[in-house]
């Protein structure tokens, strides 16, 4: 089989450098796209790189265009964007949540998610038969409980399994496969914080080779792979999750001096 593309939005210096690195050492072309230029060492591992302002669902149409014309049809698309606004009262969210912010991380987390997924399927269409053909949307935990820390994060994690899961009802007739990846630890708790690129990669890597549909709200273990958890829809505190806001809030204090 001919050299394959995947694309990666929202490619950062931890998920979207591992998983970068390990579509390119199997002879796959990598396109990636993220807010910033391409740096080391994702600059490495990537054929395109494609600055892309994912608040703008059309940036986002703009990225698979250009990656189709530079590298082919992308047979794996992985949306990995994500944007949260956390609360500065978890105990009064919606007091503290602004409505501007609220629009705008809906439109990362949801708008431009389903503007990669409605690329990827018209792609999808146009690829032959027996091409590999895999959608990924990164999540969390926010499909099994509710965080109110990250309650705008949950709504958006949310609305996309929906999407993903309507989409494996409406297109696997083209033999497609979609997913929404969720790092766990062993005792089926989040991440949050402590993601590892890693594991993603390993587990994006087994999706995107794998001949069937798997489970569609893929969790996975590092060093296991996956493993179904149960659903807990109570609301409880997550360990991580204060230092996953520090660093929300840090990264947001940068884009603002820069």
């Amino acid at each position: 089989m001919s050299s394959q593309t995947v694309l990666i939005l929202g490619a950062g210096g931890n998920t979207g450098v591992a998983v970068a690195k390990k579509f390119k050492e199997q002879g796959w072309r990598v396109a990636t796209a993220s807010r910033s230029a391409a740096k080391d060492p994702l600059s490495q591992h990537t054929s395109l790189h494609i600055q892309a302002d994912f608040t703008n669902p059309n940036s986002v149409v703009d990225a698979y265009q250009r990656a189709e014309q530079a590298l082919g049809i992308p047979n794996v698309v992985i949306y990995n964007a994500y944007a949260a606004t956390f609360p500065k009262d978890p105990k009064h969210a919606f007091d503290s949540i602004p409505l501007d912010k609220f629009g705008e991380d809906l439109a990362v987390n949801v708008t431009s998610a389903y503007a990669a997924l409605k690329s990827a399927v018209e792609g999808f269409e146009r690829l032959p038969v027996d091409a590999t053909k895999v959608f990924i949307y990164t999540g969390n935990m926010s499909t099994g409980i509710i965080v109110p820390e990250a309650v705008v994060l949950g709504v958006g994690k949310n609305a996309v399994l929906y999407l993903v899961e309507a989409a494996v009802q409406l297109y696997g007739h083209l033999a497609a496969r979609f997913y929404v990846g969720d790092e766990r630890d062993r005792d089926g708790n989040s991440t949050m914080d402590k993601i590892d690129g890693e594991a993603h990669a390993v587990a994006y890597w087994e999706l995107a080779t794998s001949s069937e549909q798997g489970p569609i709200n893929y969790t996975f273990v590092k060093g296991i792979g996956y493993k179904k958890f149960d659903v807990d829809r109570a609301s409880r505190p997550v360990e991580g999750v204060q230092s996953l806001m520090k660093k929300a809030a840090d990264a947001v204090a940068a884009r603002k001096e820069s």
